[in-house]
């Protein structure tokens, strides 16, 4: 029988909804997920407001189904290794802030 851990890194669905791996993180899961965020938001951030926008849609509605598929497998709503809405979450917050590094941090803080 497969460790959830296992699954994280052998399914693709469990290692988005798992944030890359970071909601494995034995504490904060959560706050672990959010800093997984930040080299997302790195890349995605030179984009457009359009584009930006276009990303945080479609992470989102495509979120919501890898973490509802994902929580249905596990048998448990809302697990708090699945991660994948702290990054979303990060990447909206940061629609609204100011393109340098202490507003990174900022962010962080906010979300």
């Amino acid at each position: 029988m497969s460790t959830l851990s296992d699954k994280v890194w052998h399914d693709w669905r469990y290692f988005i909804a798992f944030g890359f791996g970071s909601g494995l993180a034995p504490f904060a899961p959560g706050t672990v997920g959010t800093m997984a965020a930040i080299p997302i938001y790195l890349m995605v951030r030179p984009l457009s407001l359009f584009w930006y926008l276009l990303v945080c849609i479609v992470t989102f509605i495509f979120g919501c189904w890898v973490c509802d598929v994902t929580s249905k497998e596990i048998g448990e709503h809302d697990y708090p290794g699945i991660v994948w809405d702290e990054i979303v979450g990060y990447l909206i917050t940061m629609i609204a802030i100011p393109h340098q590094w202490v507003w990174i941090g900022v962010g962080f803080l906010l979300f």
